[in-house]
């Protein structure tokens, strides 16, 4: 057995709106809702972006020589797993990428529920695609379970407070987590050209 350890940062994530009674009253739906909920999707936002971010930091490597990936490429990605490659595999790719491996004749498209519920669309030599607008147009990535690592120190908080002056509320969210690479020995990062 063998063991290692990382120093990774806490961040903190904050957001807050500030909504006029005015404001309440004459919009139509639940808007104090609706501004919750948006804070709590940024904060999500926030916590994707920096695992893409870590993402970016992964040693193993392919390279593709041309602009776009093909299903050779994501096959020789998958032997840089060495003999571990009958594990559950997720190929995250920009959505201009997407259509070049759709029209592969291996390309085996989920279904439009089914892509709802799994989040990816399609599978390909057994990785499940999924298209992501952090991925960059120029590179993928092909990544197992527990490649990232997420710690939430503290979960997401909403509060709110009214100011009885200014007749206002104030609705407030943060988390606490650090987002880091995990083990480096479960993403290749795809280039291409």
């Amino acid at each position: 057995l063998t063991a290692s350890s990382v120093d990774v940062k806490v961040k903190k994530v904050a957001k807050a709106v500030e909504l006029t009674d005015e404001a309440v009253l004459s919009a139509y739906g639940d808007n104090v809702g609706q501004a919750t909920n948006q804070i709590l999707l940024s904060i999500a936002n926030k916590i994707e972006a920096d695992a893409f971010t870590a993402l970016r930091t992964a040693t193993l490597s392919h390279t593709v020589t041309t602009e776009t990936i093909s299903r050779e490429d994501i096959a020789d990605a998958m032997v840089k797993f060495g003999e571990d490659v009958n594990e559950e595999m997720f190929l995250f790719i920009n959505p201009s990428q997407y259509a070049t491996l759709r029209k592969d004749s291996d390309f085996v498209a989920i279904l439009n529920g089914q892509c709802i519920v799994t989040g990816h669309v399609g599978m390909l030599y057994g990785a499940n695609i999924v298209v992501s607008n952090r991925v960059a147009a120029k590179e993928a990535f092909l990544m197992k379970r527990g490649a990232v690592g997420i710690i939430m120190k503290r979960n997401v908080m909403v509060e709110s407070d009214r100011d009885i002056l200014k007749r206002t509320t104030v609705i407030a969210a943060d988390e606490h987590y650090a987002c880091y690479l995990k083990d480096d020995s479960k993403v290749v990062k795809i280039a291409t050209a």
